[in-house]
């Protein structure tokens, strides 16, 4: 009997994940969707604006998409009438998204200043690190009783914590003259569903806040720049 009810509640369980989140929220699914807030397309980098400013990027990247989704699990707790389980969904953005986004909008907007300041000399910015994507952090809890059982879940969109980081080095006649490393901070929040929010929504919010804060970061990193040369 012990045994009956112990498989009752196995089933119950994975029964109760497939409906709620497994057959919804699927890697597949979120990778696709992603792809439709970009229009299946990757920005592309406009090179011939390159002058005094020279942009390149040394971002590992296992992306070769517009994004790649895999499961994480983190806990699983089976007790007698009581069973929780933590796991995510990390969501991945191709590094390139942002690496042409921020070199378009620094040629566009800071690469006259840039070179300004920099009078004969060139520079070569090389970007090491960007904001990568975000996490849904989902919690499963499961009462179980008698007679039946009570379920519900949690689920919040954490934010990756990568942040900008762009080396660069100034150069006169092909000698390097100065070398330095800046670090933007990733502001991008994270934030919990609300109440009937469904994956889909927070998705978009979160690519409009990162669509957002490129020219934010990109603004702060040209600041800095200017302010070290």
């Amino acid at each position: 009997m012990k045994l009956l009810h112990q498989t009752f509640k196995t089933v119950v369980l994975l029964a109760t994940l497939a409906l709620s989140l497994t057959g919804c929220l699927t890697a597949k699914r979120l990778d696709k969707f992603v792809a439709k807030q970009y229009n299946n397309d990757i920005p592309a980098y406009n090179k011939l604006k390159e002058g005094t400013v020279i942009i390149k990027a040394n971002v590992p990247d296992p992306v070769s998409g517009i994004s790649l989704t895999h499961n994480e699990n983190k806990k699983f707790l089976p007790l007698l009438f009581y069973w929780e389980a933590r796991y995510a969904k990390a969501c991945r953005l191709n590094s390139q998204i942002f690496v042409n986004t921020f070199s378009n909008n620094l040629q566009a907007q800071y690469a006259k200043q840039i070179a300004q300041k920099l009078g004969n000399q060139k520079i070569e910015l090389t970007i090491e690190n960007v904001p990568r994507g975000f996490n849904f952090d989902i919690h499963e809890y499961f009462i179980f009783f008698i007679v039946g059982y009570y379920t519900w879940e949690k689920v919040g969109l954490e934010t990756e914590p990568s942040d900008l980081v762009v080396s660069y080095r100034t150069l006169n006649n092909g000698t390097t003259v100065k070398t330095g490393r800046i670090v933007v901070k990733n502001n991008i929040s994270s934030r919990s569903l609300r109440f009937f929010q469904t994956w889909k929504s927070a998705t978009a919010e979160f690519i409009q806040d990162y669509n957002s804060e490129i020219p934010i970061m990109t603004k702060s990193f040209a600041k800095s720049l200017l302010e070290e040369l």
